[in-house]
């Protein structure tokens, strides 16, 4: 997103912590947010800010878990919040039917949308009960045969 777009969604949301990359960090306005880097595993397991253990906080079902944004097609875009009930509810519905399998496997479910996009907790949810999530760049997953090419593999 350009760097506009990022400021105004982390000035209007305020949040705790923020997910990124080192190149969107970059260009991030200064706000409260710890920024934990998603770049890549060694990115990740070389942030001092993360805790081994679990996190000391307490979450009710209805506190935001995330904010996702419009597109902002009819103007500004407007910040929509989901509740932990909500992503809760996501991811037990997709354990019973979507990533249930007979034999309980460990499935492998390829992420092939933005993050940015809403319907990409469909795919992302599987890391909460327990599946892997295998992550798409871009160019794979908007050219058809790069993408089946990377699913074969």
């Amino acid at each position: 997103y350009p760097a506009e777009r990022l400021a105004y969604m982390v000035q209007d949301a305020d949040p705790a912590v923020a997910l990124g990359s080192t190149a969107t960090a970059a260009v991030l306005p200064a706000s409260r947010a710890t920024v934990v880097l998603i770049d890549d595993a060694e990115t990740l397991a070389a942030q001092e800010q993360l805790d081994d253990g679990p996190l000391d906080v307490e979450v009710h079902p209805d506190h935001p878990a995330y904010v996702i944004y419009t597109s902002g097609s009819t103007g500004r875009p407007k910040g929509v919040v989901v509740p932990h009930r909500g992503a809760v509810s996501l991811c037990e519905g997709h354990s019973r039917s979507v990533f249930a399998t007979a034999d309980g496997a460990r499935l492998r479910v390829a992420l092939t949308t933005s993050v940015s996009f809403d319907a990409s907790w469909n795919q992302l949810s599987a890391l909460f009960v327990g599946h892997e999530l295998h992550v798409a760049d871009a160019q794979t997953w908007l050219d058809a045969g790069r993408l089946v090419e990377w699913l074969r593999s």
